[in-house]
């Protein structure tokens, strides 16, 4: 077992069992927000239960040390709370290309001021939407030389 993961779920009190230790370090190796069934093809070689896994995000989550975002679509993804601060969290690039969504740690967004009265801000999530660097070069190589003689 990976000792931060080791940690992060003592210093939550939850249990370290190899299921919620393979769920956490999942997430933690992951580079962009995953589905439930995106952790559970990950942890098929495991043998892990679906059941299972559903059991694990919803503590995690209860715990805070995972968000469950709603990024495209009503199918929620889950993600380490490792890169968020209190107030916010880091934005997403969900490219419209490829469909791939990542996480962009470097990326500020400034947080959302005077909301109507009443209101209570208790987390911010950004998510902004265009062509990512892989299909802008792609795109680039498609695009036909034009010849100047």
């Amino acid at each position: 077992m990976d000792d931060a993961v080791g940690e992060l779920l003592r210093s939550a009190g939850l249990r370290r069992t190899p299921a919620m230790c393979c769920v956490l370090a999942t997430l933690r190796r992951a580079n962009r927000p995953l589905s439930r069934h995106e952790i559970i093809l990950r942890l098929a070689k495991l043998d892990c239960d679906p059941v299972t896994v559903y059991r694990c995000l919803k503590r995690l989550v209860a715990a805070g040390i995972v968000h469950r975002s709603y990024l495209e679509g009503r199918v929620p993804r889950f993600e380490t709370a490792h890169r968020c601060r209190a107030d916010r969290c880091h934005p997403h690039f969900t490219c419209r290309i490829c469909g791939e969504t990542r996480c962009m740690d470097k990326a500020v967004a400034p947080l959302a001021y005077r909301l109507e009265k009443g209101y209570i801000a208790e987390r911010q999530k950004v998510l902004i939407e265009g062509v990512c660097a892989s299909c802008a070069r792609n795109r680039e190589r498609a695009r036909p030389k034009e010849d100047c003689s």
